[in-house]
């Protein structure tokens, strides 16, 4: 995933979010600012695939600020603008803190893994004897 500042030209598609293969929902936020001062306007593709199968694509308009969310299901996940005069977006994902709860919680299932197959050889070598 992109983060940070992207230039975005006048009548021109850019990518700003593209994740494949990631299952965690994530929330990403935008912001513009035009090149004028001037509200920003355009428009915005928001793809999801519900794992390689594509879903009906998402067409709105573009504001100043603005949020997108991928859910638990979208393996393949884009959103593309297209801006009617040149502008930067700001582009913000999840934080550090966000990115460490997933590491515990992998850590967590790993570990109960490792476990309950410990716990299930001896218990299996105690009904063999």
């Amino acid at each position: 995933m992109r983060q940070g500042k992207i230039e975005c030209h006048k009548d021109t598609w850019v990518t700003l979010i593209s994740g494949v293969w990631n299952r965690w929902p994530q929330e990403f936020k935008i912001s513009f600012e035009t090149t004028d001062r001037k509200p920003v306007s355009g428009i915005y593709e928001e793809r999801r695939y519900l794992w390689i199968y594509p879903r009906a694509a998402t067409l709105g308009e573009l504001k100043n600020q603005m949020s997108f969310r991928r859910g638990w299901i979208d393996a393949i996940y884009k959103v593309k603008v297209r801006t009617n005069s040149d502008a930067v977006a700001y582009l913000s994902g999840p934080s550090a803190w966000t990115r460490w709860i997933r590491i515990v919680v992998w850590a967590f299932i790993i570990i109960a893994v490792i476990i309950a197959i410990v716990f299930l050889s001896i218990f299996s070598s105690l009904i063999e004897k």
